[in-house]
């Protein structure tokens, strides 16, 4: 970690795809971690070795389900691009591995337009609107940052309806031990954390580690 702290951690604004790989050259990245957004605002991922990702990725893009993503594409229309924005590279401080991580928009394989549904163009067709009316030329677009104070507060981690990571699923006959191995339904094959109590796989089942993931 102390090699990480002894360089810069992002790449320079507006950088190239060459520039940004040259500069992830340095920083010793090994992964890179696309990253981009869904409609209900959770963040999706995939990682690959730098190796594998090459310049030619920000031109040709990398294909994925879309139809594994809440409310974007039926399966019969599910092929979509991840599109890299090289400006966006940032070298990870959280992954023991040193990892790049990039942001990516959503694009049409076949029209090669942009995705209606991707948060990311949502947000520059706002910017687009408010230039075009004259009203101003730049605006920021964050989360919103919630919080609240109570003098008392309990918690409780008995079942209920809400709790689909421990419940059995009714007349499927899933042991409660294996339900919470599964995200929600339409939850995404690709968030970005996964539950704590997903580390181990039940009954030595291994297929079903990989597909555990935190639905929000």
């Amino acid at each position: 970690m102390s090699e990480i702290e002894e360089i810069r951690h992002y790449v320079e604004s507006g950088a190239a795809p060459r520039e940004a790989l040259e500069w992830a050259g340095e920083t010793s990245a090994k992964m890179v971690d696309l990253k981009f957004c869904d409609l209900l605002g959770t963040w999706q991922h995939m990682t690959l070795p730098l190796s594998a990702f090459g310049e030619d990725a920000f031109e040709e893009g990398l294909g994925f389900d879309g139809s594994s993503i809440r409310g974007w594409q039926g399966i019969s229309e599910s092929d979509m691009l991840l599109m890299p924005v090289a400006s966006t590279a940032l070298l990870d401080p959280f992954c023991e591995t040193p990892t790049l991580s990039v942001i990516c928009e959503i694009v049409d394989p076949v029209t090669r337009e942009s995705y209606t549904g991707d948060p990311r163009r949502v947000a520059a067709r706002a910017e687009e609107y408010l230039r075009s009316t004259g009203i101003a030329d730049t605006c920021f677009v964050g989360r919103n940052a919630s919080s609240s104070c109570s003098t008392r507060s309990r918690t409780s981690s008995a079942p209920t309806a809400r709790t689909t990571w421990s419940t059995r699923e009714k007349g499927t006959g899933t042991p409660a031990s294996r339900a919470r191995l599964h995200g929600a339904r339409k939850g995404g094959l690709l968030p970005a954390r996964a539950p704590r109590h997903a580390a181990r796989p039940a009954h030595g089942d291994g297929a079903h580690a990989g597909a555990a993931r935190d639905p929000v």
